[in-house]
């Protein structure tokens, strides 16, 4: 707030020391989140703010009385309380930028205080001991001090973290233990004959041990499962040997299934988890506490639908005030057609784009991947090394140098020709075969391209967003890891596309997901403003009816009708 005197601005402080979140802050920090407020009114009847609103704003209620309301799932509105003077709302809001999850209507004139998400959370990196005095709840907390992955999207929060449950791990070390034994006797064995080497023997078999634990631990430790408020992911991997992570948004989990067997499962409470896709089953196996998993992967689900209908039913709102009241018509934005790039002249680009293209290549709204080169040095190498020796072979011959200068005559040339011709195009044909498949996503569609050199002949496979479930990453070998290319996995209802050995696929991922988020959230919205608006051509229709009828009573109730049907001035 600006333009405080020094008197409000000390009354404002002391107001907010009793709200929960600012309890523990000092004067001068007080004084410092005074001045990040806004004061807002509100009149009766009015909403703060409705559930599935994206604000990213903490409300603290000065002074009032305000009704909150949860939509769930089903539709069904439901009293939650009552928020005063004191109560803040929408904690996760501005601390998660989370949507909100509840619709706050004022039952009498309001004030609140308001805090941005944009000026408050740069305190975290510009006053760090005002910030570890926040008194921030523990659900939020969790939340906030999470891991970040490279993955998350900025509006994206880690809901729950979690790894197989470490009885797990002791069944993954049997084979360690038999080997254990096995070291043991044979160093038995070994004392017993030749004593000589017991030393050597017991360094050699307890290297070879440590190698196999540390390999079972860390295997067990890098494969783990985290639930965001947007997604499930599992990441598997190991390090130079394999990555492999498996995504799945959760609008797309119907059921969470879970069984527990044996009588240690139920003494250290662990358990197998099946979370139910469209596309399949999600096997989470003996995980710890699975109850409050499946508590949390369905609590964030009921959410995402809670807030779809929110945001449907407000929608519905919006529209029908603007066609009743206003008499606007709310149009469906047509779906914008996306060019694909077509190929064209590649040497138009020059000599050095046309042998280095990008791997990576951004054209407008498509994105354009190729093969990693060692895909290519792999078909290459024979080809090369052939035609590097033929063209030795012709300098050797040339400076009539042994063994080809002594070997072929002078009229021999015309060889040297046909041999460097023939190699040089069947490199340039294993060049072209490779620069020509590509693997394209654009607005609203994935392509998958398949092409030979002059086009003779093209396998070209179209998958719409529309489609598109979960996605998988898999990185395998130290030769992939190394080089940092791998192959991306987009699973569709009985099918899949594969986007083989291209370079950062787990770019590629966080790019599908992103365009896949943003699709399916247009599509929803132009479905939904459709339906809405025939729903309002409904109530326009009834509206109509209703004013025509009005118009008509108060016609018939403007000319009283005589006994003998005339009117007042003795017409019929």
């Amino acid at each position: 707030m600006s333009s405080l005197t020094p008197t409000q601005t000390e009354a404002l402080a002391e107001f907010l020391s009793r709200v929960p979140l600012f309890s523990q802050l000092q004067a001068e920090e007080l004084a410092l989140i005074v001045s990040l407020a806004t004061r807002e009114t509100y009149q009766t009847g009015r909403d703060v703010y409705r559930q599935s609103d994206d604000d990213k704003t903490l409300y603290v209620v000065y002074s009032g009385d305000i009704r909150l309301i949860h939509i769930d799932p089903t539709g069904v509105p439901n009293d939650v309380g009552l928020a005063q003077t004191g109560r803040m709302l929408g904690e996760s809001a501005l601390l998660l930028a989370e949507p909100h999850d509840v619709t706050a209507l004022a039952l009498t004139d309001v004030v609140t205080l308001t805090f941005k998400r944009e000026t408050f959370m740069p305190l975290r990196e510009q006053s760090p001991r005002l910030w570890g005095r926040l008194a921030i709840s523990d659900p939020v907390a969790t939340r906030l001090n999470a891991p970040h992955y490279g993955w998350q999207a900025p509006d994206e929060a880690v809901v729950l973290f979690t790894r197989e449950h470490w009885w797990g791990l002791l069944r993954r070390m049997f084979l360690p233990l038999i080997a254990l034994a096995a070291i043991i006797a044979l160093l038995i064995l070994i004392q017993q004959s030749l004593p000589a080497f017991l030393g050597l023997a017991a360094l050699v078999g307890f290297m070879i041990l440590g190698g196999i634990v540390a390999y079972v631990y860390i295997d067990w430790r890098n494969d783990y499962w985290v639930v965001t408020n947007k997604r499930i992911v599992h990441v598997d991997e190991l390090v130079l040997i394999r990555k492999k992570r498996d995504e799945t948004p959760l609008p797309s989990v119907t059921q969470v299934q879970y069984e527990r067997h044996g009588v240690a499962a139920a003494i250290l409470d662990f358990g197998d988890l099946e979370v139910e896709t469209f596309t399949g089953n999600i096997g989470m196996r003996n995980m710890p506490s699975p109850m409050h998993i499946k508590a949390e992967v369905q609590e964030e689900v009921e959410k995402l639908q809670a807030r779809e209908r929110a945001a449907g039913r407000k929608g519905i709102r919006d529209d029908l005030e603007k066609r009743i009241i206003a008499n606007e018509i709310v149009e469906v934005t047509p779906e914008e057609k996306t060019e694909e790039p077509q190929p064209g002249l590649t040497l138009r680009f020059g000599v050095f784009r046309y042998f280095f293209p990008k791997l990576v290549d951004v054209q407008g709204d498509a994105i354009i991947w190729r093969k990693h080169w060692i895909v290519l040095w792999r078909r290459e190498w024979i080809s090369t090394l052939l035609l590097a020796f033929a063209v030795f072979a012709l300098l050797n011959w040339y400076n009539g140098a042994p063994p080809f200068g002594t070997l072929l005559e002078d009229g021999a040339w015309w060889i040297w020709p046909f041999i460097l011709g023939a190699l040089g195009a069947w490199w340039w044909w294993v060049f072209e075969d490779w620069r020509n498949d590509e693997y394209m996503l654009t607005g609203n569609r994935v392509i998958e391209i398949n092409r030979t050199p002059f086009s003779l002949n093209e396998q070209r496979r179209e998958s719409p967003l529309s489609d598109f479930q979960s996605t998988e990453l898999k990185i395998v070998g130290p030769w992939q890891k190394l080089f940092r290319y791998g192959t991306l996995i987009v699973k569709l209802p009985g099918a899949q596309v594969e986007f083989k050995d291209i370079v950062d696929p787990a770019g590629a991922q966080t790019e599908i997901t992103k365009r896949l988020n943003a699709f399916n959230a247009q599509k929803a919205e132009k479905e939904a403003q459709a339906r809405r608006n025939e729903l309002t051509d409904w109530f326009a229709a009834y509206d109509e009816i209703r004013q025509r009828d009005r118009v008509r009573d108060t016609s018939t109730l403007a000319a009283p009708q005589t006994l003998g049907g005339e009117n007042s001035n003795g017409s019929t």
